[in-house]
This record gives structure tokens, sequence and C-alpha cells, in this order.
């Protein structure tokens, strides 16, 4: 039986191929670190590494088993999690993957207080894409999923928590800043500014059958780089409505009729894979369901 600390070690030095670095992760000395990667490879009858001055570089083989001990070592983690499930179903830690838009509308933060340290449960929270949090629903990685939109797989339950419209944002000079009512006309020939998310192809899609040819866009990574340009009176961005509240100097924030686009946010889970934990959690998301 491989001994999962030393493949911990393995994984630390195959990652850094340096010892010394590795030892500073583990929190470790490097003589006991370097004695646990020497035995590992005695124990495989495989060489792992080759010695170059004072860095190690992976062979071949010590490549290939770098990605199987880390497949290892995320099942070792998840039968630990399930344990501790079994353990104390009501309590004890409870993973929960979310698209960015349900921490700008606070769901998240409110979730997060609601249940505070006295709750008995650890609330495990990472910020993935949709496909990331579907496969790590599947391989029970996450407990919870906080998607825009249910998947359609039956084994899959879903739940509505909101529904919002979106916002759009324009520098206080832009001509439409003064414009109380948008109409999709008035955006037919502005340049948007933007992540590739999915409401700008539903948007673009709305504009196309009001006539415009084709759209300008200027892709940002995130929502303060799209702030920064429309400041600057580079087109508009788009946002979802709670985020009108935000004071941004010098920016004027329009809301988009719901006819247009809507968001929506869905807790999603394997059916019957939650415990009373699991439960908890999805009940304090339902707390803050605020569909109309």
């Amino acid at each position: 039986m491989l001994d999962l600390w030393r493949l911990r070690c393995f994984v630390a030095v195959g990652e850094l191929e340096h010892v010394g670095s590795a030892a500073e992760r583990l929190h470790i000395s490097p003589s006991p670190l370097s004695r646990q990667i020497r035995q590992l490879e005695e124990e495989l009858g495989l060489e792992l590494f080759d010695r170059v001055g004072k860095r190690l570089q992976l062979t071949t083989a010590g490549r290939d088993f770098l990605g199987r001990a880390r497949r290892l070592l995320e099942s070792a983690e998840t039968v630990e999690r399930e344990g501790k499930r079994l353990a104390s179903p009501n309590a004890g830690p409870v993973a929960v993957g979310y698209i960015q838009e349900a921490i700008l509308n606070g769901m998240i933060p409110r979730v997060v207080k609601r249940l505070g340290p006295n709750s008995g449960i650890s609330l495990l929270i990472n910020q993935m894409r949709t496909v990331e949090q579907l496969r790590a629903l599947e391989a029970s990685k996450i407990d919870i999923g906080i998607l825009s939109s249910p998947p359609t797989e039956r084994h899959f339950e879903c739940r509505l928590l909101s529904r919002e419209p979106y916002s759009a944002v324009f520098s206080s000079e832009h001509r439409l800043a003064r414009v109380q009512r948008l109409k999709l006309e008035h955006l037919r020939d502005e340049v948007w500014v933007g992540p590739p998310l999915e409401v700008w192809q539903t948007l673009s899609d709305l504009l196309s059958s009001r006539g415009a040819a084709s759209v300008t866009a200027h892709a940002t990574f995130d929502i303060a780089a799209s702030f920064a340009m429309v400041r600057e009176g580079i087109g508009y961005t788009i946002v979802q409505s709670n985020m009108s509240n935000w004071d941004v100097a010098g920016l004027v924030f329009r809301q988009l009729p719901r006819s247009w686009l809507n968001l929506e946010l869905h807790a999603v889970w394997r059916r019957d894979a939650l415990n009373g934990a699991g439960r908890r959690v999805l009940e304090q998301f339902s707390r803050d369901s605020g569909v109309e």
C-alpha cells in the first residue's frame, strides 16, 4: 500500500521540481522530504526524477506517475470527506460551487453569514464555471452547485433561487446616460464591453433581430476592467441589476426590460446525494429565494 503522505511529498516536489520550495509548501525540512522521495522510488522500483545539480526534473515515467498520484490523492480526499459526512450527517463540510453572479448579488455572502461559526457546518465555496460544477457534482467533489441554467440530466435535482433583469452601464457622459427607458434600437449601433458570457450572445441575437448587421465588442476578463473602459467612454457593458446599487463614480446604470434578458440562479445537486448538512445549506439558499 502506498503511503498517502509520501505521495503528497512526491506531488509537491513533482510540481515545483525543487526540494527546498516543496519543503516550504509542506512545512517540513528538505532532508526528510528528500528521504520520502527516495523511499517512494525504492518502493516503486522506478526512477521518478533526474538529478540536475540542486534541481530535480521529472523523468517520463515520473510525469506519468504525477498525474496518477494527483488523481489518487483527490480520491482519498473525497473518501475522507464522505466518511466525515457519514459520521455526522447533519454537520461537517459542505462543498458549494458557484458562478460569479451568485457572489455579486449577495446570495453566497448572506448564506455564509447566516450559517456562522456555530452551525457545525464547514462551508467550502469555490467559484467555478458551469461545466466545471457539473463535472464536480458528478464526481462528488461538490455537494451543491449554483448555476444560471438547470441541467437536463434526470439524476440532478434543481431549485430556482432568484431571477433578476440586467442593467446596461454607460459613462455619465454617454448619450444614452440620459435615456430612462432603453429600447433595443438605442443599443443597435453601440459597442459593448465585457467578458464572453452567455448573456452577450443572447443580446447579440436580439439586436440582430432588430437589424444590427454586426455588433462590435471589446472582450475583458472581469467587471472591473469593463467598468474602467466604459468610464472612459468606450461603449457600454451589461451587469445584473442589483449591481445598480453600487456607487461607481462616472457610471450610470439603466435597467433593461425583463422581456429582453433575465439572470436566473439555480441550486443544483445530485438526486439522493445530499446528507443532512447539505440539506441545511440548501434550506439557507432557499431562504434567499426571491423569484417573482
